[in-house]
């Protein structure tokens, strides 16, 4: 009984600290009463220890997690367990840095992990849990590495941190000055981004979610994994400046001249452009990269109105609005775990959010990281360049 009592007795506390909501409650205190007068399992006896699954390890692996879930959701999950305490929890990710829906748990004995199994198709949010046996040299093998580069991006970095702050947010990481870059726009104004590499994926992954929407000063930061390549974009991007040369609207401005013609491409010379706008990449969308770009959001939506116009369901990775002068441009770039969220954000182009008609299309991390870059957001395509445009055969200045 006094064990009873110290159960529930936590279990109220999670509730009154605000980590668990009512009926998440409700659902545990059951589990717990169910468990301790044996109702799921001998029907009315005290469950025996002899009577758990047995195993000879203290692995446990778990499928068919939300594609959301942490590594604190899942600790949550196995409340009253008592679990290894250097690396409880490790995920499987994905190509692109997201779960699987695969998990191993790592108990301290061989006991917890046996009786862990009593927790098989129970829920952990909307989705039950799938639990099996497991073992240290497969949980090493469905977590090795797969393609996840070493590199993180960082956003919402305050404009006066340096490469020490962000050496310092990642204290106990392997992470020197020399593997942080810092982003700047034009002029070597600071971006609110950089890019820090860790010694494998493994890392990245790790520093990922232990790091991901923690303070820095007065802001919180995110945290994204990439890929080398993009890495090497952005680097690339950064020593060309901001401008670029646009094929279509945009150029530099100065001659312009709209002579050259309107075709698929906005003709070859384009409007000059005014002043410091944006470009879109003159790149098509990579099928691979799970993003896609609406236009036409009213200047106040938010991440949220975002997400909520999109709908639930589609495992969104990140949102990323796009601003100019500090102001919203009306565009922005949604990024999903799997190419079904990309279809099913497709299925609203066109819909309306308040009285607006979105449009939806298909885009790349690529095209995604150009919009961000700078002040002029990098690229080719259409966009405002530094000088007014000449008409016809009148230069420009």
């Amino acid at each position: 009984m006094d064990g009873l009592k110290e159960s529930l007795a936590k279990l109220e506390q999670l509730r009154l600290g605000g980590f668990i909501a009512r009926a998440e409650f409700d659902r545990r205190k059951k589990q717990i009463l169910d468990e301790y007068i044996g109702i799921s399992a001998t029907g009315g006896a005290p469950r025996a220890s002899n009577d758990y699954p047995a195993t000879d390890s203290t692995v446990c692996r778990l499928r068919g997690l939300p594609f959301t879930a942490t590594e604190q959701d899942v600790i949550n999950f196995f409340y009253g367990f008592k679990m290894d305490t250097a690396e409880p929890v490790r995920f499987q990710m994905t190509a692109d840095g997201g779960h699987s829906g695969l998990c191993f748990v790592k108990f301290a004995t061989v006991e917890e992990a046996a009786r862990a199994q009593t927790k098989n198709r129970q829920y952990l949010g909307q989705r039950y849990i799938e639990i099996y046996p497991s073992s240290v040299e497969e949980m090493d093998q469905q977590t090795a590495p797969v393609g996840v580069a070493s590199w993180v991006r960082m956003r919402g970095l305050p404009w006066e941190a340096t490469k020490h702050d962000v050496k310092a947010f990642f204290n106990g990481f392997n992470v020197s000055e020399s593997d942080i870059f810092m982003v700047t726009r034009k002029g070597g104004r600071a971006s609110g981004e950089a890019f820090v590499r860790f010694d494998d994926e493994r890392e990245a992954q790790r520093a990922r979610y232990l790091k991901d929407k923690e303070s820095m000063g007065m802001r919180y930061i995110e945290l994204f994994l990439v890929t080398r390549k993009e890495y090497d974009e952005a680097v690339a991007r950064h020593q060309k400046g901001p401008v670029g040369r646009g094929k279509g609207y945009g150029g530099d401005g100065g001659k312009g001249g709209y002579g050259g013609g309107y075709n698929a491409g906005y003709g070859g010379g384009g409007y000059g452009g005014m002043g410091k706008g944006y470009r879109r990449m003159d790149t098509g969308a990579d099928a691979g990269d799970n993003v896609v770009r609406l236009r036409g959001l009213p200047w106040r939506a938010t991440e949220w109105d975002i997400s909520q116009f999109l709908g639930r369901g589609l495992n969104i990775a990140q949102i990323t609005i796009i601003y100019q002068g500090g102001r919203s441009s009306g565009q922005a770039f949604v990024e999903f775990y799997s190419k079904y969220g990309v279809q099913g954000a497709l299925q609203r182009d066109r819909q309306l959010m308040d009285s607006r008609y979105i449009e939806v299309f298909p885009s790349s991390k690529a095209e995604m990281y150009a919009y961000t870059a700078g002040d002029g957001m990098g690229g080719g395509g259409y966009g405002y360049g530094y000088g007014m445009g000449g008409y016809g055969g009148y230069p420009g200045y």
